[in-house]
């Protein structure tokens, strides 16, 4: 029996006792450490994969989009040029039909003019 600070006994066995329970558990965590490695280990490439594939499945669906947001793009910018060029005719016929009631106009103004 040795005796400590406190003045309390140990028994040299107790403590061996102890320190080998310790021993036993830090030794029992890098047993599971070791298995939670080498299965981590073993999955990643499988892992890795999904993952890629996953990636894949994105740029792939992304480029999709981003394929039919550019063809919607033409077609709304084909239809917009169409109406404009509707609305440039439908103003050249207004202003050549304006030019003719404006010529009448003038046509008249001058034949009632001319007997007054």
């Amino acid at each position: 029996i040795r005796v400590n600070d406190r003045s309390s006994p140990i028994i040299e066995s107790d403590v061996q006792i102890r320190f080998s329970e310790r021993r036993a558990f830090l030794n029992s965590l890098l047993i599971q450490a070791e298995k939670f490695y080498k299965r981590v280990k073993a999955e990643a490439p499988s892992k890795m994969a999904d993952l890629v594939e996953v990636g894949k499945d994105t740029a792939s669906f992304t480029q999709s989009k981003a394929s039919d947001l550019f063809d919607s793009s033409k077609v709304v910018f084909a239809k917009a040029k169409e109406n404009a060029q509707e609305l440039f005719e439908s103003s050249q016929q207004i202003a050549s039909k304006a030019k003719v009631n404006a010529q009448g106009l003038i046509d008249s103004s001058q034949q009632i003019a001319s007997k007054a």
